[in-house]
Order: C-alpha cells, then structure tokens, then sequence
C-alpha cells in the first residue's frame, strides 16, 4: 500500500461503527474517566502534590473526548455523563457542586467532538472547538446554578497543561488509531 496523504488521516470519519464496539469504547472510556483521575491523585498524594496533579492534568477529559471522536457523539455523551456521576458515587469526586457542570462540559465536549470528527475539519480544530464549547457549557451551567462563574476560569487556567496535552494527543492518537486498524483487517 503506498503512502497515505496526511489529510486522510486528520479526516477521518468515526471508526468505530458497530453498536458492540461503541459499547465497547464508551464502558472503557468510562471506566478510564474513573480510574486515571484516582491514580493521578494517589500519585499526587504520595509526592506530596496534592490535587493539584489532577486538578491540573484533566485525567477526565481524555478518555471522554476520544470516545467521541471515535464512537461518535452518542457514545461521548454517555461516556461524559456517566463518568463523572460513578466517580462521584465511588470517591466523592468531582465534588457535588461541580459534579453537574463537569458532567455537562464533558457531554458537550465529547458530543461535539463526535460530531465534529463526521466532518472534514482537522482533527485538531475539532478537538480545540470541542474542548471551547465544553468550558463554555460549563461557564453557562455554573452561571444558571448562580455559582462563582470565576471558578471556571480558575479550574481552566489550573487545567490548562491537561488540555495542552489533550490538544495535542487527541490528534496523535487519531493517527494510530486508524492505522491499527487497517493491520487488523
């Protein structure tokens, strides 16, 4: 197989299309939302970090976006909804009045982006416009609850080298994602 033009690859439409494999994905993807935060904040406890680690990493979002993209919006939703409502019920975090913002952001941000991926846009717009519309969403649900809106901007200035990072791999992985999967075939 000759070699594959870039723009193919930065395209690419949802690959995971069967119902079995978006299940699949969505109970990983939650079941990394839940677990990856809990590690980073063990390894923030015994480093003497704190929170701080998580706070600032966004363990979270990863799997959450990433389903979307590859699932699809549907399966993103699910997975952003669920992920932070079980990791509330089995550690108490995200805390109770961040749990509805946070689960609303991570179902904007990972619909969007399952939405996003059906399209020819670089998947790196996609991610950027998903993770914006997330924080936006969030923004707006804070706002309704009558919350500190400045506790938005804060959580996103903390979290910004997980959203770098998010920014950054989301698109990587896009490119090794389709690529196993053709060797599969």
């Amino acid at each position: 197989m000759g070699l594959m033009n870039m723009s193919t690859v930065f395209t690419i439409s949802t690959p995971v299309t069967s119902i079995r494999g978006k299940t699949a994905a969505t109970v990983i993807a939650v079941a990394a939302a839940v677990a990856l935060p809990q590690a980073l904040h063990a390894l923030g406890a015994a480093t003497g970090i704190g929170p701080a680690l998580g706070q600032s990493l966004l363990p979270m979002f990863w799997p959450v976006l990433l389903v979307g993209l590859l699932a699809g919006p549907l399966a993103g939703a699910a997975a952003g909804l669920i992920s932070p409502l079980l990791a509330f019920a089995l550690s108490g975090m995200p805390a109770l009045p961040m749990l509805t913002p946070i689960s609303v952001q991570l179902v904007v941000m990972a619909a969007v982006a399952g939405l996003l991926a059906r399209t020819r846009a670089h998947v790196a717009l996609n991610c950027l416009a998903a993770v914006i519309l997330g924080w936006l969403a969030r923004l707006a649900v804070v706002a309704v609850l009558g919350g500190p809106v400045i506790s938005v901007w804060d959580a996103a200035l903390a979290g910004w080298p997980g959203l770098l990072v998010l920014l950054v791999a989301a698109p990587l992985l896009m490119l090794l994602i389709p690529a196993a999967k053709r060797a599969n075939r």
